[in-house]
């Protein structure tokens, strides 16, 4: 397991011996470009709300058992890896909030736990969220996005709207030789100043999928941190949905029309969030599947006895299918796969195909009676 780990001169081998890899490959290596494997599988690890604390500080973990300590951001990491190890992923998308104001420096937070995915030889990608630039190191927004992209093994784009940053999409294609992609992700950067998606962001993705789709269509997945105003839409109009709904849903104030450009668009299946640590369901709505990933950080506030875990999404016959999973963490939750259900299929199967788990419906006396926990987000 990974959860005892508090070994001061464990971790710094665990580091080093991290390290060591990231520099035997060498940042001036590329990893190879996506690609869905032989058997037309891409499987995709989210990573959300990790609030890695630097430095380690003993008993620092938030909402855990007694008997879970000794825990500190070691723990995080640990979990991390064990998740790449477990899964296998051939991306690990990171989206908003692995650092916060107790990350200290900043840079060293970041480097700590971007690097554990290119360690293992994995590809990865970050969004920010609204606690990435808040650590005491003083990185304003732009400078972690630019210390983001200098990282090794990253396939962040710092994008090219202004005041906004990590707005970019990725492609991903049948084989190694192929010129036209098979799927597509969009990563939006989401913050809380009154507005999670800004005007500008929504433009740009309308134009980008209208220009990219009239190349070579595909189907897609849209990341960003902050839930849009249609997560709490769907649950107040009664729409089962399949997961933990857990906690009120702190979304956007401000409603800029990002959903709607994406029904518009055609292309995104299934949204992905964080943000609000203990919810971790996917609820349709208008034909999107609108998901939470949960939260894999133990220095994050969950809830005791709340298992800390990590969604898993895999695109299946060569971006014709998407199933999702979530991956517990093996201290609580026993390392269990969880909620496997199909999110999007171009063409419906009666065979070979996951039980979908039971959903669930929201109630408006459940929806009140909610924890909030806006000040911890």
């Amino acid at each position: 397991g990974y959860l005892n780990i508090h070994c001061e001169s464990l971790y710094h081998c665990q580091m080093l011996s991290a390290l060591f890899v990231v520099f035997a490959l060498s940042a001036s290596s590329a990893l190879s470009k996506l690609t869905f494997k032989p058997d037309g599988t891409f499987k995709i690890l989210h990573i959300s709300d990790v609030h890695y604390e630097i430095p380690a500080v003993p008993l620092s973990c938030e909402d855990i058992h007694p008997y879970q300590n000794p825990c500190d951001n070691t723990n995080s990491t640990a979990f991390l890896s064990w998740l790449i190890e477990t899964e296998k992923p051939d991306l690990v998308v990171h989206t908003g909030d692995i650092i916060d104001w107790a990350t200290y420096p900043a840079s060293q937070g970041m480097t700590e736990y971007y690097n554990v995915s290119y360690a293992h030889g994995i590809n990865w990608a970050a969004s920010l969220g609204n606690h990435d630039d808040d650590s005491k190191s003083m990185l304003n927004r732009e400078k972690v996005i630019d210390y983001v992209v200098g990282l090794p093994g990253t396939l962040t784009v710092k994008g090219e709207i202004a005041h906004t940053y990590g707005n970019y999409y990725l492609e991903i294609f049948p084989t190694p030789d192929a010129t036209n992609p098979s799927f597509r992700t969009y990563h939006l950067d989401a913050d809380t100043n009154g507005v999670g998606i800004k005007t500008e962001q929504v433009e740009w993705f309308t134009a980008q999928s209208k220009e990219l789709n009239s190349v070579t269509k595909t189907a897609a997945l849209a990341f960003f941190h902050i839930p849009l105003t249609e997560y709490q839409t769907a649950m107040n109009e009664g729409i089962a949905y399949t997961g933990g709904y857990n906690e009120a849903i702190c979304h956007e104030e401000t409603n800029t029309g990002l959903f709607n450009a994406l029904l518009a668009a055609g292309d995104v299946k299934a949204t992905f969030v964080g943000h609000d640590h203990t919810n971790n369901f996917c609820v349709p709505y208008g034909g999107i599947q609108l998901c939470y990933e949960g939260s894999p950080g133990f220095q994050a506030y969950g809830t005791v006895g709340y298992a800390r875990r990590a969604r898993v999404t895999e695109i299946r016959s060569f971006g014709s299918e998407i199933v999702s999973w979530k991956r517990l963490d093996t201290s609580i939750g026993l390392g269990a796969q969880e909620d496997v259900q199909t999110l999007w299929a171009a063409e419906e199967k009666s065979h070979n195909k996951p039980q979908d788990p039971t959903q669930k419906v929201a109630s408006a006396e459940f929806i009140a009676a909610l924890p909030r926990r806006e000040q911890k987000h």
